[in-house]
């Protein structure tokens, strides 16, 4: 007979749960993520360009119609793209890290999401200041 509680599962938390909690405290920050998540997917389209832009000139080689010229704008091109896709790619990686440690701030203090505190509040604060605020929050 089995009594419906395997021990295999005993101690461990409920993934949906954990998911459910964690997606309530993304809500404040969902344009942030759907900004870091384009930001990031347009940096890794622009890594892509080098190479293109490379099979491009090699195919112009081999044809025999590769000018000076084909290779400077070549050569342009593939540095707008990678410096572009690199700019992308570190405001992708800021917003995405504001979210989280927001988020992470908001766990701990076990309150409500807040998205509209600053990054650097609670630096701000002493850390009898931080207390005194996670022990409210909580």
């Amino acid at each position: 007979m089995s009594t419906g509680i395997e021990t295999e599962d005993v101690g461990r938390a409920d993934p949906k749960s954990a998911l459910a909690m964690i997606r309530t405290h993304l809500r404040p920050f969902r344009i942030r993520l759907v900004v870091a998540t384009g930001l990031s997917l347009i940096a890794t389209l622009l890594e892509l360009v080098p190479y293109v832009v490379v099979w491009t000139l090699l195919g112009q080689v081999v044809t025999g119609a590769a000018s000076t010229r084909f290779f400077a704008l070549g050569a342009g091109v593939a540095l707008v793209a990678v410096l572009v896709g690199h700019l992308s790619n570190g405001l992708a990686l800021t917003q995405s890290h504001i979210v989280a440690f927001k988020m992470l701030r908001d766990l701990r203090c076990r309150g409500k999401p807040s998205g509209k505190d600053t990054v650097g509040q609670g630096a701000q604060h002493s850390v009898r200041q931080s207390k005194a605020v996670a022990d409210q929050r909580a």
